[in-house]
């Protein structure tokens, strides 16, 4: 019972921390940009291992984008820090 529970704050702190909504526009977006290459490449005259290329380095910025989206937050006042969970409950209690 405790690893379920344990397992259901981390979800809850993955979708707090908007990692979850980085993971699928990264996922469409990587999408549509393999798609472009493998379409426009070949009619470019661009050398096939670009492609490879292109695939290579979405999947090395991928554990970088989710490390960017666990540590910060967009805001409408900039990028700021995202507070870790015991402050932000610390808070609700105050207030």
């Amino acid at each position: 019972m405790k690893k379920h529970g344990n397992i259901s704050q981390f979800w809850q702190e993955l979708k707090r921390r908007k990692v979850v909504r980085v993971v699928i526009v990264y996922a469409m977006v990587a999408y549509v940009i393999i798609e472009l290459a493998n379409n426009t490449f070949p009619a470019l005259g661009i050398p096939d291992w670009a492609l490879g290329l292109v695939i290579m380095l979405i999947i090395i910025c991928f554990p970088v984008a989710l490390i960017v989206s666990w540590i910060f937050d967009v805001t409408p006042e900039g990028i700021k820090k995202t507070e870790p969970f015991k402050v932000v409950k610390e808070k609700e209690t105050v207030e």
